[in-house]
């Protein structure tokens, strides 16, 4: 049997530029309901809802888990990475003084932990832990969740460095996006990504 995940960004916060990890920021409900009026239009044959405990991901979560009448389920360990002193501050407010220390962050984040941050072998590690009980229920599931938390998982679906600062400044995951992966339950082992990245609205489950 075909097991599909699909993994839903949430939309684009209410608030500046910034590092939002685990400031709790939320969505425009304009922006949720044209996300869940997608999905809700669409066969997805889901069989349950897995959110990270974020607003900006648990609340259209828990709208969708309502008009689908599927099970929702929290799962802390696909919040996205803490950016610690930095997580929430707008860019624009920053000092020449905070780019600097950020600076090296870009450049190598698996050396640089941010002060009072994640480090991110421990997000990452976090991350996979979470994946791995999503991978083990082998039900078609929507997991609501972060770019950071997407990019962790493709990672390890194809055997990526997650290291590689270019993994985080050159993979786009836009907001309000969909990534497809699939597995067969005879061969849990051999997941296939079919789509990455792709608009809610434009989203058709590939067989």
């Amino acid at each position: 049997m075909k097991v599909n995940i699909l993994l839903l960004r949430h939309g684009k916060v209410n608030g500046p530029a910034a590092l939002y990890g685990h400031t709790d920021v939320l969505v425009e409900p304009k922006l949720d309901n044209q996300t869940i009026t997608a999905l809700v239009s669409k066969t997805l044959r889901l069989s349950n809802i897995v959110s990270s405990p974020l607003s900006r991901c648990s609340n259209v979560a828990k709208q969708l888990s309502c008009e689908l009448g599927i099970t929702l389920n929290i799962n802390p360990d696909l919040a996205e990475m803490n950016f610690g002193r930095f997580d929430g501050v707008a860019f624009d407010s920053m000092s020449s003084e905070d780019w600097q220390q950020l600076a090296p962050f870009w450049d190598s984040p698996a050396e640089c932990a941010l002060q009072g941050g994640e480090r991110l072998v421990d997000f990452h590690q976090r991350v996979i832990s979470g994946w791995r009980k999503v991978l083990k229920t082998e039900q078609n599931t929507l997991v609501v969740c972060h770019g950071g938390v997407i990019r962790q998982i493709l990672a390890d679906v194809l055997d990526l460095d997650w290291r590689n600062p270019k993994l985080y400044s050159s993979l786009a995951i836009g907001n309000s996006t969909i990534t497809q992966i699939q597995f067969d339950t005879d061969y849990p082992e051999n997941l296939v990504v079919k789509v990455i990245g792709q608009p809610a609205q434009d989203f058709n489950l590939v067989p």
